[in-house]
C-alpha cells in the first residue's frame, strides 16, 4: 500500500510493521527513509491526512497508528 500528500512531495510506503515515508520524486536507488514503527504485525493500510500533517497506519495487529509529519500546511 502506498499513498502521497496533497501535493504530491511526500510518499509513505507500507513495509512490515512500519511506514518509510519517502520525499518524492525520488532519483535515488535505496533512498534513505525515515522508518515509523509501532505496529506489532504487518502494516495493511497507510494514508495521509487532508491537510498533510499526518500519516495514519492499520495493521495486521488491529491497531490504527498516527504519525506526526512536518508537512502541516496551514490554514487560511
Amino acid at each position: 500500500m502506498v499513498d502521497a500528500n496533497s501535493d504530491c512531495t511526500l510518499v509513505a510506503v507500507c513495509a512490515g510493521p512500519a511506514v518509510k515515508p519517502f520525499r518524492y520524486p525520488c532519483f535515488e536507488k535505496r533512498a534513505e527513509a525515515r522508518v515509523l514503527s509501532a505496529h506489532g504485525g504487518t502494516v495493511s493500510a497507510v494514508r495521509f491526512s487532508a491537510d498533510g500533517g499526518y500519516i495514519v497506519s492499520a495493521g495486521d495487529d488491529q491497531a490504527i497508528m498516527v504519525f506526526e509529519t512536518k508537512q502541516k500546511k496551514e490554514s487560511p
